[in-house]
């Protein structure tokens, strides 16, 4: 099961929050997901770093570049996402 489908059957009610999801990369919320879950267990700087090392991966990957493109220069800020791989590994491993 997917992470928005798990969302839509926990959260019937958000439905705002549904329409902003399934709007965004799904790599970047595959991402992000683990990101949220691990980080009750850090300390905020090893969080902080955490996130910029991803950061400085994701910014050079096409979801980002087409995100921006979309937001951007899109008339209808519709994003067509694409699996991104980096050295070989396809984001996230």
């Amino acid at each position: 099961m997917t992470l928005l489908a798990e969302y839509r059957k926990v959260n019937s009610d958000g439905l705002e929050s549904l329409v902003v999801l399934e709007s965004a990369s799904p790599q970047s919320l595959e991402i992000t997901h683990p990101l949220l879950a691990r980080g009750g267990r850090h300390t905020l700087r090893g969080c902080l770093g955490t996130e910029l090392a991803l950061t400085r991966t994701t910014i050079r990957t096409p979801d980002f570049l087409e995100g921006i493109r979309a937001a951007l220069l899109g008339k209808d800020r519709t994003a067509h996402w694409q699996r991104a791989s980096v050295g070989g590994r396809t984001l996230p491993s």
